[in-house]
């Protein structure tokens, strides 16, 4: 579990410090504060051994097409755009900091061997192509420093328009992380697969009973009749795919398997309020905090919602406050402060009718 961070150069942020995380973490603050490039800083961090980290962000946010010069494809992480400066992100993990340095190196040129890859772009919402195709030398190198000295390196650049990884010596970081940018949600198909698995360990009835809180949904199965797809009983004549429940029911159960999939590690979840009626937001919190004790899971999540956050504190109320953390990221010029709220905390202020948002 992340128990603090500190992002350097990273986009918005020049500096940004998070100390005392917990379990379920609410982010919010306003427009343009680094609320979804929090997430995209802290997933970057995890996804170690992929070669379109970087790429992956862009696509969430919409850019369809890269030029492959450093001004497009790198520029765009650092603050500023000042390639000059690099970008460092320190977490602290189970007690343990590692900390990741990004810089850019202009001079570095790839050893002339093939390089096959399975981290190709594909097509789809959240990727996106490059415009290039000429071979490229500049680099991102990554340097790790971990717990017990152990210190690794990375190169990360582009060969025919596709990006590539080379590891002087690999992370040993080994703590999952799944998120869910605002724009994307799973496939019908990437869900099935994700709920199969929970299928063989019996727990989809589990599943079953945190997704009634929105509708009365029972006999989760996975269909393999036309492509992998889940279907449920809603009261007809037949089973029916989830997906013609309604978004919000779609929406909520890719939190619960992307949770799943990410045991004893993070589920990063932007705007989390998507698709969630004002009637379940609390039955809703509390279905997610039973989630993460489940798969032992750290929720970190952004709102805009000032009546999403009044109810994620009634719905965590008397059960799990100790593990609830509520984040307001500020803006004061170039700096970035976060100021961090316990459960109580938060309550004294939406009671003094404090704007917290």
């Amino acid at each position: 579990m992340i128990q603090d961070a500190e992002i350097l150069n990273f986009k918005c942020f020049k500096s940004l410090y998070l100390p005392e995380l917990s379990r379920i973490n609410i982010v919010s603050g306003k427009n343009n504060v680094g609320k979804t490039t929090l997430l995209e800083a802290l997933f970057i961090f995890h996804d170690q051994t992929k070669s379109d980290r970087f790429l992956k962000t862009l696509g969430w946010r919409g850019i369809p097409t890269v030029a492959l010069d450093p001004g497009s494809v790198w520029a765009p992480f650092f603050h500023d755009l000042d390639l000059e400066r690099p970008i460092e992100i320190r977490l602290k993990i189970d007690g343990e900091t590692t900390k990741a340095v990004y810089k850019f190196d202009p001079k570095y040129s790839p050893a002339p061997k093939p390089h096959p890859t399975n981290d190709a772009i594909g097509e789809g919402p959240g990727h996106i192509s490059t415009s290039d195709e000429a071979t490229v030398s500049h680099s991102l190198d990554i340097s790790y420093s971990e717990p017990g000295g152990h210190k690794s390196r990375e190169h990360l650049y582009f060969v025919n328009g596709k990006p590539h990884l080379d590891s002087e010596q690999e992370p040993k970081l080994k703590h999952p992380a799944q998120i869910l940018p605002a724009r994307r949600r799973e496939t019908p198909g990437a869900q099935a697969n994700l709920l199969s698995r929970l299928v063989e360990e019996k727990k989809e009835g589990m599943i079953e009973e945190w997704l009634r809180i929105m509708a009365p949904v029972s006999d989760l199965q996975v269909s393999y009749a036309g492509g992998p797809n889940i279907i449920c009983d809603v009261g007809l004549s037949r089973l029916v795919p989830l997906a013609l429940v309604g978004d919000g029911m779609t929406g909520f159960l890719s939190i619960l398997l992307a949770m799943a999939n990410a045991r004893g590690g993070v589920l990063l979840i932007d705007e989390v309020e998507n698709g969630i009626h004002y009637s379940v937001q609390q039955a809703f919190w509390k279905a997610l905090a039973e989630a993460a004790r489940e798969f032992d899971c750290q929720v970190i999540a952004t709102t805009h919602s000032y009546e999403f956050l009044r109810n994620a504190y009634r719905g965590i109320q008397g059960l799990f406050e100790p593990e609830f953390r509520y984040v307001r990221l500020e803006k004061n010029g170039s700096e970035t402060k976060a100021k961090t709220f316990t459960h109580q905390m938060l309550g004294e202020a939406l009671d003094a009718g404090w704007e917290v948002r």
